[in-house]
């Protein structure tokens, strides 16, 4: 149905405007109002020069403009909707508390010579 992450924006801003999109320390966002404040960022990142294949790194507090600057970030990027996901009740740990993240991967692999993409 999606080809890129900045599509699922774009649908749900179309259909379902007026339904929340984020809810944040008593902020509510709807999908219009995210998609409009999207395309802001977009458009402010682009006339500082920031094109598909650069780099973004940015330092802040956790607040609700991340979400901002994430999805124009994605949307500049033009990443692709994976193609599954998984649910999981708990990540893999150790006894230290160290996420085990060739345990999280290993069912990716199965039945294929190489564990790289």
């Amino acid at each position: 149905m999606f080809s890129k992450l900045a599509d699922i924006a774009v649908h749900y801003a179309t259909t379902t405007p007026d339904k929340a999109a984020v809810r944040a320390d008593g902020v509510r966002w709807t999908f219009a109002d995210l998609h409009d404040r999207d395309r802001q960022a977009v458009t402010a990142l682009r006339a500082l020069g920031v094109q598909k294949g650069d780099r973004i790194g940015w330092l802040a507090l956790n607040h609700i403009e991340y979400v901002t600057l994430m999805c124009a970030c994605i949307r500049i990027a033009g990443y692709k909707v994976p193609k599954s996901a998984d649910l999981i009740d708990a990540l893999p740990r150790n006894p230290s508390g160290k996420i085990l993240k060739r345990d999280l991967r290993e069912p990716f692999w199965v039945g294929r010579e190489r564990k790289v993409n």
